[in-house]
């Protein structure tokens, strides 16, 4: 994350999964205990990929993967409007 995602890495972490291809790391997406509204159980805190990298459908089977694994009640997420139109959300089902 410190690497490939524009605010690094982000503390109190509590999974963290990754996307390997050909046994290299190459997506990888977070979750915590929300920040800022407590109203929800879990946070996405970050998503990233490695620049040289285009993962069609990564990010929606990583959450896929949290889904059924976890069973979460409510995930929140942020969003930065200012550099991103927010597009990952709507694949993702938010």
């Amino acid at each position: 994350m410190d690497l490939y995602h524009f605010q690094n890495n982000c503390n109190n972490q509590k999974i963290i999964l990754g996307l390997y291809y050909l046994d290299e790391l190459v997506q990888i997406i977070s979750f915590g205990k929300p920040r800022y509204n407590k109203n929800y159980e879990w946070e996405l805190y970050r998503l990233c990929s490695q620049h040289k990298y285009i993962i069609i459908g990564g990010a929606e089977k990583l959450f896929k993967y949290f889904i059924n694994n976890y069973n979460p009640s409510s995930i929140i997420s942020y969003c930065d409007n200012s550099k991103f139109k927010g597009d990952i959300y709507k694949k993702l089902g938010f």
